[in-house]
């Protein structure tokens, strides 16, 4: 499904899922929601640190309820979007792909967990800590050159092409640059998606063992 008909059937999506609003429980479930831990939140990052949000627009809500439906009832986070840290002339900024840029772009950490932004936000790492270092510096740099390569996003969300990226793909491709393979090989982290096919969604890439989430508190 192409053009008049994919727009038409993505506004009834989102007009759908704007009457489920309130079925999604925001608060309560995150690692950071209040603003003055957003503000020190950045003081913890590091290069190649996996950062989850959880976004505030109808997009956001369509993926949350879409991966919703594979997780259990248990599960204590949802998220929308993702990046990886790079820290670039001694200031952290989260690289990812969004739709509502043309190119991969990175942007001050501060401002991509802003209130105005996400609702809330979540700090992942390798779990192997004895690989942390060198991994992650690869898979920031990886990512960094995305950004400055100008590759654009993946309107499409096909995984299997390298050539454009959507978020969860460019952590994905980051960290295979460095080594890891954060899909583990398991069958089910891509998800059915109407219109798109295989995706990879936020909370499949969170799920994965080889991140741990960090704690805040």
């Amino acid at each position: 499904m192409r053009g008049p008909a994919k727009s038409c059937a993505l506004v009834l999506l989102a007009l759908f899922v704007c009457t489920l609003t309130a079925a999604v429980t925001r608060h309560g479930m995150c690692v950071i929601q209040a603003a003055e831990k957003k503000e020190g939140i950045v003081s913890k990052f590091r290069n190649g640190d996996v950062v989850f949000i959880q976004g505030r627009t109808w997009r956001s809500f369509f993926v949350m309820l879409t991966d919703g439906g594979r997780t259990s009832a248990a599960a204590d986070e949802s998220f929308s979007h993702v990046g990886v840290v790079r820290f670039i002339s001694d200031i952290p900024h989260v690289v990812h792909a969004t739709p509502d840029n043309l190119f991969v772009l990175a942007e001050p950490a501060d401002a991509f967990i802003s209130s105005d932004n996400a609702e809330c936000s979540a700090i992942y790492r390798l779990t192997d800590e004895g690989a942390q270092t060198a991994v992650s510096e690869a898979a920031s740099l990886a990512a960094l050159e995305y950004y400055t390569l100008s590759v654009p996003f993946d309107h499409q969300f096909d995984v299997c092409d390298a050539t454009s990226l959507y978020c969860t793909e460019l952590v994905l491709r980051a960290y295979e640059k460095a080594g890891v393979d954060l899909s583990e090989g398991r069958a089910d982290f891509l998800c059915k998606v109407p219109l798109y096919g295989e995706v990879l969604l936020p909370d499949s890439l969170r799920r994965s063992g080889m991140l741990t989430r960090v704690e805040t508190n």
